[in-house]
């Protein structure tokens, strides 16, 4: 009995240290690629990392689970020609604060509002990634009015099988102690689950989402928000959304099934799916040319019988 406290007692601590350790490095190491200070707007009282792009129709990024909008590197360049892009780090996420809140699917999809009505936009058209997409479609049921057309990244929507690591987060205690051991390993790891072809995984993206892990707050929020992601509003409302949906997904997706797709695809009034193959559960950086040219079509023409 002994024996077992101190070791717990010496995880604890090294946990700790670890934690402490890292966040003192990464804190240091915040101005790298996709992150600037300068992009820091206070929206609603939420410090908020904002990338804003080009001029046109707003077009509004949403990124997935423990991401940011690092996730839509690849689409936002493409997109800005043409649209005013607004990506961002949700609340609780990447460089936007952290506040003590639910984390839920309603918490989430109030504050996509509160970015329309900082920036004065009354309505705009979405892309978003999965755990984002569930999001988004919560939002788009709140606020109809306020939505044009939606592309989704194999979305969030439906109750369905975790990744046990996902699981472990919404344990209490075990939830906050498995991100105090977090490393690039353990984040690489989880990201190759993501993709079809694992090379896509370079040390940018461990970093883009290893970094931000060690922000203030950010482990209570991660650890929130998987426990409060209760998208059942979404599976039971689906039909009621009006605005034309852009499904995307992968053919060898292994985070969300197939039914998910198929379910979307039947309840959705007015929908089009998009198959890519050859690829994983981020088709919009896996096939991101495909992606971007299917979007762009999709936005531009709108749907129609011949597909896109």
């Amino acid at each position: 009995m002994i024996l077992a406290l101190f070791v717990i007692i010496g995880l604890l601590v090294t946990g700790i240290m670890n934690y402490l350790i890292r966040r003192i490095i990464n804190n240091k190491a915040c101005d790298i690629f996709w992150f600037s200070r300068e992009n820091i707007v206070e929206i609603n009282g939420i410090k908020t990392h904002i990338n804003i792009k080009g001029e046109g129709e707003p077009l509004l990024f949403v990124h997935g689970s423990q991401m940011n909008l690092y996730d839509f590197n690849l689409n936002i360049d493409f997109f800005s020609k043409h649209f005013k892009v607004y990506a961002f780090d949700m609340v609780g996420c990447g460089f936007t604060d952290k506040p003590k809140a639910d984390y839920s699917p309603q918490y989430f999809s109030d504050f996509i509002n509160y970015v329309m009505l900082h920036y004065n936009i009354n309505k705009a058209s979405f892309v978003a990634s999965s755990w984002g997409g569930g999001h988004v479609f919560h939002f788009a049921l709140n606020y109809p009015e306020k939505v044009n057309k939606l592309v989704m990244s194999s979305p969030c929507g439906f109750k369905h099988e975790m990744m046990s690591s996902y699981n472990i987060l919404s344990i209490p205690v075990l939830g906050k102690l498995a991100l105090l051991f977090n490393s690039k390993s353990l984040v690489r790891s989880e990201l190759c689950k993501a993709f079809h072809d694992k090379s896509i995984v370079d040390e940018e993206l461990v970093q883009s989402v290893y970094i931000p892990f060690y922000t203030k707050g950010c482990i209570n929020a991660t650890v929130k928000s998987a426990r409060n992601d209760d998208f059942s509003f979404v599976q039971n409302n689906l039909e009621k959304i009006d605005a034309p949906v852009l499904l995307i997904w992968g053919s060898c997706d292994k985070i969300h099934p197939k039914w998910m797709m198929d379910e979307m695809q039947n309840r959705l009034k007015n929908s089009h799916l998009c198959i890519l193959d050859n690829v994983g559960h981020l088709p919009h950086k896996e096939a991101f040319n495909d992606f971007n040219k299917c979007t762009f079509e999709f936005l531009v023409n709108g749907l129609n019988k011949g597909g896109l």
